[in-house]
């Protein structure tokens, strides 16, 4: 099974989603991947470096390599701004829950306030969040 990046327009009601909140060469992004139950965020993270182009470093996160929380290469600079967990509530409402324990890092909403603005009908709720 490949994994599947999706972006606030594709998400299915009902459906849980690793989040992954990271910002390439100074723009905000935010990327979601369904939630099987055997997908982790530095997959995630791996997959979104790998369809911009983006070089990058690992580190170790248990028995798997994974990619560092920031880099800066010829391909691009990116930084991991927060990761957790989401699920679309009834009513198009986003639900933004968790961290990511392998990264130590959760939802943050100030990197969440860009996405407020631009899809406000999307009805972000936050259930924990950092403030970077």
């Amino acid at each position: 099974m490949e994994l599947e990046l999706n972006e606030i327009e594709d998400l299915e009601e009902g459906r849980l989603y690793k989040v992954v909140q990271i910002t390439i060469n100074g723009r905000p992004l935010l990327y979601f991947a369904k939630d099987t139950g055997k997908i982790f965020h530095f997959m995630v993270l791996k997959k979104i470096l790998e369809n911009h182009r983006i070089p990058y470093s690992e580190i170790k996160i248990q028995d798997y390599k994974a990619p560092d929380t920031k880099g800066e290469t010829a391909g691009g600079v990116y930084f991991i701004n927060g990761m957790g967990g989401a699920k679309v509530l009834p009513g198009r409402k986003v639900l933004l829950f968790g961290d990511s324990m392998g990264y130590g890092l959760n939802i943050s909403n100030e990197h969440l306030a860009h996405f407020r603005e631009a899809h406000p009908d999307c009805g972000w709720q936050l259930l924990s969040a950092s403030t970077t």
